[in-house]
């Protein structure tokens, strides 16, 4: 029998990688949380763009981006970084910072 879409895919696996070049993390969060939106609606999803989709959702909701940005300024947007996205195994939301001095954790 075939095994459901929730059994194949490890939520806590799922990871979203935003770059930060042009856009601060808000936006590059909102244009990315919009894409994977517009992607499900066309019938054309991703791999794992519904868990994807969630995790975003939940990282814009919980997280507090104009203290964000004044505590990390490479956060604001215009710096060659990437920020990524992932789940915790207790369902948290985490991030770190890649792309400058290595990884550095919330």
């Amino acid at each position: 029998m075939p095994r459901s879409l929730e059994e194949v895919i490890d939520v806590r696996s799922v990871r979203v990688v935003l770059d930060l070049s042009f856009h601060c993390v808000q936006t590059a969060a909102r244009k990315e949380h919009a894409r994977l939106e517009q992607l499900l609606l066309a019938g054309r999803p991703e791999l794992e763009a519904q868990e994807r989709l969630m995790l975003l959702g939940e990282f814009l909701e919980s997280t507090d981006f104009k203290k964000l940005r004044a505590e990390r300024p490479e956060l604001a947007g215009g710096t060659p970084v990437q920020l990524e996205v992932w789940r915790t195994p207790s369902g948290g939301v985490e991030w770190s910072i890649l792309g400058l001095s290595g990884r550095m954790r919330r």
